[in-house]
Formats: C-alpha cells, structure tokens, sequence
C-alpha cells in the first residue's frame, strides 16, 4: 500500500492507495485538521495559564505563532520552548528569543506542555486500520508540506531563498513529477522536511529508511491536476498560499507564488499577464511582499492568455471565480489534489519503471 499525505495550513489531507488497483475515487481518503489548527485551539483555551511550554519536533508555525508571540509579550518569562521545538517559530534561536521565548530543554514548574509536530501518527494508524489494513502493510510513504528554508545568511529572506531552493532543479528537469525527493537526498536547508522524513522514518521502522519521499506541497497540488491542454496555467488557492503555474507539454514554464491573503482577481490577473510579457521579475513580487517568481524560459509573442487554458484548485479559490477558469477535482474531490499528486509523481518517477514496486 501507499500511503499519501499532504500536510497544509488548514487540513491534513490522507490518501491510500492499492498499487495493483491504481488511483480511483475508491481509493481510502480523509481531510482531517491539521496540527497547527488543532495547536492555535488549545492555545487559545490555555490563555489563563501563566507559563507555556513547548516541545516536541520542528512544525509549521502558522497560525499559532501569534498566539505565541502575544502571550509572551504580555507577561515577562512566560513562554518556554526546546531548541527543536522553537525552530517552528523561527530557524534562529536568536530571532525566537529575541521575541521574548526562552530556550529550555525541561518545563519549567507550573507551565502547561504543548507537542509540536506536524503528523500525530496515531491518527494516521487508526485511518490505515479503519480502512481494513495494518501499518505493515505501507510500503511506501509519501508527504507533502512547505518549507520555506533556511537561507545561507540573515541578508536574505526566507521567501527568496525558498523560490531559489524548491525549484532550482526545473531548470534541468522541468517537470512537476521531478520534485518529489528521496528521503535521503532532502537537503539541509529544509529542516520541516527533514524533521518530517525523520519523524515518518521512526514511526515506519519495517520500511527501513526505503521509499520514504517527499515533496512542497504547493507543487505537489499541481501535480494533482491532469491538464488535457498543451497550454495550461493552474492556479492553487490554498489555506496560506496561492501559487500560479504556468505549464507547457506539461513542463513548467514559470512558477509565481504569494500569500492567500492578499490574492483578488484582478491582481492575478495583472501577475498573469506580467509573467507573460516576461515583464514580472522575482524582485518585483518580493518588493510587493510576494514569495517571488521562479522562471525558466521567456514567453513569446504566442504566449497570450487567450492561448492558454486555466485550471482553479484549492480550497479558495472561489477568490478566483471570475477569473473564468475550470475547476479541478482529482478523484472527485479537490482536496485530494496534494496526495493524488504525491501518488502521481511517485507513479511516474518508480511505477511506470517499474510496476512490480509498491
């Protein structure tokens, strides 16, 4: 079995797959909170509890951070955190304690513990179960979520080196597919996903460390829609950040990302045909609070808008309605499309090499 899981800012979204009876709306699935949703809960019950603390692995810090932030500002030594737990905040000690976070590997007397992680694998176990399998039975585990990594110096954002990181290696490989990666070849950089392949690592001990993968989610939700045109832009609408592919033959052309939040129609709009007339740069969508723009070749004069196709997915992307784009829904459900694009990326990297894996 394949077990396909992507982790976003709102829904952790579950797909089981049958190698031998391939994907289909049958397939085991399931949209579950996520973690960082079910942590901004608790947080927010536990406002009359004088002292926090956290421990636990490097997770997404969104939403509950300013939960987190707000709590230690309004009371002096009032939020502690392990080292690895604080990195969730921030991938600098410095910057976490700067925020008033104190760096302590034991609670301290009288606080309330709080777990980071991104997966609580006993959820996980009772779904494989539920759907009349053992953990076992998983032979290969697949997994999404978004990192914006840990630039080389304090000069450069994390949303610059981001864009420059997860899709430098387009340039030699331009497909979606190319992104997935072993859990061996993760670089250091990007320590959510490093902390996740190695928390997947010890819950699937039978696995042995083989066919462990993972990919950002973002992509990995591109990946879940199966363009029928030569030309298609793909918009992902998601819970913290939208991005825009741009596709052709199915190899990506241009990538621009930003936050949900500041997403409307017409500004799509005007980034769509920024990218188009190669007048978008990455400085510029930086500059504009953006995450930045990755691309690989310039568009030319038959590259208007008209010629392409868009396709909408994610979770707000009613924000898009007007846009006039078609809707996706990988198996028949939209919030599918980042673990039907995990399975469809390992499909093509292993499968269709080789069919007798699983």
């Amino acid at each position: 079995m394949i077990l396909s899981i992507d982790i976003g800012k709102g829904t952790e979204d579950i797909l089981l797959v049958d190698p031998e009876e391939g994907l289909s709306e049958n397939c085991p699935q399931a949209i579950l909170p996520s973690q960082t949703k079910l942590l901004y809960q608790r947080l927010e019950k536990a406002g009359h509890h004088k002292h926090w603390y956290f421990d636990g692995e490097i997770m997404a810090g969104e939403p509950w951070h300013q939960l987190v932030y707000r709590h230690a500002k309004k009371e002096g030594n009032s939020v502690s955190m392990s080292a690895v737990s604080s990195l969730s905040l921030r991938y600098s000690h410095d910057q976490v304690i700067s925020r008033g976070i104190m760096i302590k590997e034991q609670p301290p007397a009288g606080s309330i513990t709080f777990w980071t992680k991104d997966i609580d694998w006993h959820r996980i176990d009772a779904f494989v179960n539920a759907a009349g399998y053992k953990i076992t039975d998983v032979k290969t585990v697949l997994l999404a979520c978004q990192d914006h990594g840990n630039p080389d110096g304090p000069g450069q954002s994390s949303r610059d080196y981001r864009m420059r990181t997860v899709y430098n290696s387009l340039q030699e490989e331009p497909t979606i597919a190319s992104l997935l990666t072993p859990h061996d070849q993760v670089s250091e950089r990007l320590p959510r996903h490093k902390a996740l392949i190695a928390s997947a690592l010890t819950h699937f001990n039978h696995l042995k460390g083989h066919d462990i993968h993972i990919m950002d989610s973002s992509p990995a939700v591109v990946n879940g829609i199966d363009p029928i045109d030569d030309k298609s832009i793909i918009v992902n609408v998601g819970n913290g950040h939208t991005l825009v592919a741009i596709l052709q033959s199915n190899q990506v052309s241009a990538i621009y990302e930003t936050h949900t939040g500041a997403v409307t129609v017409d500004g799509i709009s005007k980034v769509l045909q920024g990218m188009l007339s190669n007048t978008l740069t990455h400085d510029i969508v930086l500059q504009s609070g953006g995450h930045g723009l990755f691309q690989r070749k310039d568009f030319d004069d038959s590259d208007t808008l008209s010629a392409y196709s868009i396709y909408l997915i994610g979770p707000n992307r009613d924000k898009l309605k007007s846009l006039g784009g078609t809707y996706s829904y990988p198996i028949s459900n939209m919030m599918m499309a980042g673990p039907v694009g995990l399975y469809r990326a390992y499909y093509t990297n292993y499968l269709s090499r080789d069919p007798k894996r699983s």
